[in-house]
């Protein structure tokens, strides 16, 4: 059996199936998720899956994960693999290179806009606002973000249509305009410029690395999503 586990913009169903008031579960782990460290917020996002998985009976099953569900799956395996057969992992996010990061960290001698840009950047991380806190609080911010997805779909992806384009663009932004669930975790789970957070183990790529069980990562040819690379 396969257990799939998306991305992390909107709501999280599993945690509506375990959760018998989903929308308290989400209120409760929005603010757990501003107090608690990296390990805790990875409890807090493993362990409903965990019990979901035991109440219904899988005992073996393949596990996939896209994009944020990617480092779920991923801490899932790190944590306990016994009944993972395989793991999956489609565009996951596992934090930025430090290479990338650096070209995030304005230069000696940058414009103070550059550098005014960077410590705006850094304190929204550290104060968990994430984009999907600017489409819901920012006025405009929705349609604008709606415009330049829809754009951002046209000329970066193969053999995408108008209508294509604009739906794609419509669930995106949908999504992002949900109540907030767990999408404070990937400001606990991760550093600012997504540089992934060491706990207990390593770093999430370097407890995938130790992982004792097959896994396969598939990446688009056009991904914003780093593949880690040997040395990490």
């Amino acid at each position: 059996m396969q257990s799939p586990i998306g991305g992390g913009s909107g709501r999280c169903d599993m945690l509506s199936i375990v959760a018998p008031c989903s929308r308290c579960r989400m209120t409760k782990l929005s603010s757990a998720f501003a107090t608690v460290v990296p390990k805790a917020a990875e409890q807090l996002l493993v362990e409903p899956f965990e019990r979901w998985a035991e109440a219904i009976g899988l005992s073996q099953f393949d596990l996939l994960g896209h994009s944020f569900g990617g480092f779920v799956c991923t801490a899932w395996a790190a944590r306990d693999s016994s009944k993972i057969r395989r793991l999956g992992l489609l565009s996951p996010l596992l934090g930025f290179s430090e290479e990338r990061i650096s070209r995030f960290t304005p230069k000696v001698g940058a414009p103070w806009q550059a550098r005014l840009l960077h410590c705006v950047l850094e304190a929204a991380w550290t104060c968990h606002l994430t984009p999907q806190s600017i489409v819901r609080w920012v006025p405009g911010a929705k349609g604008w973000l709606e415009r330049a997805s829809k754009r951002r779909f046209q000329s970066f992806a193969s053999d995408v249509t108008e209508e294509e384009g604009r739906l794609l663009s419509e669930y995106v932004i949908a999504t992002m305009d949900m109540p907030s669930s767990t999408e404070h975790s990937a400001t606990v789970c991760f550093e600012p410029f997504l540089r992934p957070a060491a706990v207990e183990g390593g770093t999430i790529k370097q407890r995938l690395a130790r992982l004792q069980l097959p896994v396969f990562a598939v990446y688009g040819d056009r991904d914003w999503m780093d593949q880690a690379a040997p040395e990490e």
